[in-house]
């Protein structure tokens, strides 16, 4: 059995570049690697960390207190119902009729949409019998 392992020994050929080039492979792993991983910077790192971790928690801070200071208890601004309810109604009517053409352009895309739907079906259908 040795006599094989020698035997198939020498016919494998080594090219005489291959060390070079595996040296250069491992060497451009390295590089990419380095590239890669991001080195540590020491105490400024940190510094600039910790500074930045305050400016943000003194940020959302500013801003709650900014938040609770400008919403306040609402106020009523009608004293009479009767105009209170006529103001409602004006509101109310103006929404109505800017919603008006939307309705009827929803109505128009459910018509389509159930065409199309009829349409997918027949034809769904129509392959189903033509595989039996």
């Amino acid at each position: 059995m040795n006599r094989n392992i020698n035997n198939t020994a020498e016919k494998i050929s080594v090219p005489e570049n291959l060390h070079t080039e595996i040296s250069e492979l491992i060497d451009s792993l390295d590089a990419a690697e380095k590239l890669m991983k991001p080195e540590r910077k020491g105490p400024a790192r940190k510094i600039i960390i910790t500074v930045s971790g305050i400016a943000a928690a003194a940020a959302i801070l500013i801003t709650a207190g900014l938040w609770n200071t400008r919403t306040g208890v609402p106020e009523d601004t009608f004293s009479d119902p009767m105009l209170a309810y006529a103001e409602a109604e004006k509101v109310l009517t103006e929404i109505s009729e800017k919603m008006r053409p939307a309705i009827g352009q929803a109505r128009e895309a459910g018509e389509t949409i159930k065409s199309h739907t009829e349409t997918i079906k027949r034809l769904y259908n129509k392959q189903s019998i033509e595989q039996q």
